[in-house]
């Protein structure tokens, strides 16, 4: 077991961790945080469980998954692995997770992150929400248990982010960062790993998952009046330019380029779901903004010269799914199959939802609220993570 151990540490250190987020900087806590915890993990396993341990099983279960998808799913020896390390991660989280209180480390977050990892990666449906929800719960007693804001905070930022941009009600106390104005939550779009999302645009995206919620109420005229001042409030929310970067810094130069296409891309995906699914516009009524979205996402391809990692999905689910017409669509095609190097399943999935809404709003007589990806999603074969 060792030396297959050590093949997929091998894999996770010189790919799968450098290709699990758009931008592969110096700090990345793939390898600067969870390969220190995982070593001691693979060090203590023999005393008994703990969340290093289960870290160390996510790492090797993410490489394994991401091996067998580049092997075309060819290699029954990598996908034997990952099962294997991803059952012991998940073991280990569970036995860990009745002893949160416990903790008094960054240990058992970052468990909760590397298994989330394993679910992306392998585009297992569905188990990702429970991740996510025992997230913000163990976040939740966190926060009610006094901990410094030092240690607090990363873990949040993260946990809330993904919260909001998956659809999970978020408690006002947890979120609060997003409203605060000393500046000190400010450029949260050039950080790691949610490169792109500033905080605009999750306060509107959080109050725009309010609306679904509340959608099958009627509004009343000072509603929809606040409705448009909202709206127009989206529109108005175009992302700035990134910092200027120094002549020489060629790096940090692309790096800030692919940022700002990035939020563009998460811009125009704002505005085209809050069109489809909250003022429920025509598909033919959004092609304009859509357009403008793709362009975005070829763009980041184009600067990035095959060298980046995978963009977060959310822009590319809400674009891709609402592309209207076939030479749109082929381009969201072409865009799908140049992601295939990365080796990440929820990819494969989620570009066959959006063929599927595709082909569903073809069929005569089909009406396009049925035909939308949001009822899709939710069926048990497409539900990945979605980030």
């Amino acid at each position: 077991m060792p030396a297959k151990q050590k093949r997929l540490i091998h894999h996770w250190i010189t790919f799968t961790s450098r290709k699990i987020v758009l931008i592969d900087e110096a700090h990345n806590p793939c390898r600067t945080m969870m390969l220190p915890m995982a070593l001691k993990g693979l060090v203590s396993q023999a005393e008994g469980s703990n969340a290093d341990v289960a870290i160390f099983h996510a790492l090797c279960a993410s490489a394994a998954y991401n091996l067998f998808e580049l092997s075309a799913r060819s290699n029954e020896q990598d996908r034997v692995l990952a099962l294997y390390h991803d059952n012991e991660a998940v073991h280990h989280l569970r036995h860990n997770l009745a002893r949160a209180n416990e903790h008094r480390d960054q240990s058992f977050a970052m468990a909760i992150m590397a298994c989330i990892a394993v679910e992306a990666v392998s585009g297992t449906t569905q188990r990702w929400r429970t991740h996510v929800s025992g997230g913000l719960a163990y976040l939740t007693q966190l926060q009610s248990q006094g901990l410094p804001e030092v240690a607090l905070s990363a873990f949040r930022q993260h946990m809330v982010k993904m919260a909001i941009m998956c659809g999970f009600p978020v408690p006002d106390n947890l979120k609060a960062f997003l409203d605060d104005e000393s500046g000190a939550s400010d450029g949260l779009e050039f950080t790691f790993p949610y490169y792109g999302v500033s905080r605009s645009f999750l306060r509107a995206h959080d109050r725009i998952n309010s609306f679904l919620t509340d959608s099958e109420e009627i509004r009343t005229a000072e509603q929809e009046k606040e409705l448009d001042t909202f709206e127009l409030q989206l529109y108005l929310d175009f992302p700035g330019l990134p910092p200027q970067a120094a002549p020489s810094a060629t790096a940090i130069s692309r790096n800030s380029i692919v940022i700002h296409h990035t939020s563009t891309a998460f811009y125009y995906a704002g505005l085209v779901f809050f069109q489809r699914s909250v003022r429920h516009a025509p598909v033919a009524a959004v092609q304009d903004l859509v357009e403008l979205g793709v362009q975005e996402l070829e763009s980041i391809d184009q600067v990035g010269k095959g060298a980046l990692g995978c963009l977060m999905l959310w822009p590319v689910l809400v674009l891709g799914a609402e592309c209207g017409g076939p030479a749109l669509q082929q381009r969201m095609r072409i865009w799908f199959q140049a992601q295939r190097r990365l080796g990440f399943r929820n990819l494969v999935v989620l570009e066959d939802l959006v063929a599927t809404v595709w082909r569903a709003r073809t069929v005569a007589g089909a009406n396009e609220a049925d035909a939308h990806w949001r009822r899709f999603i939710a069926q048990a074969q497409y539900d990945v993570f979605r980030l």
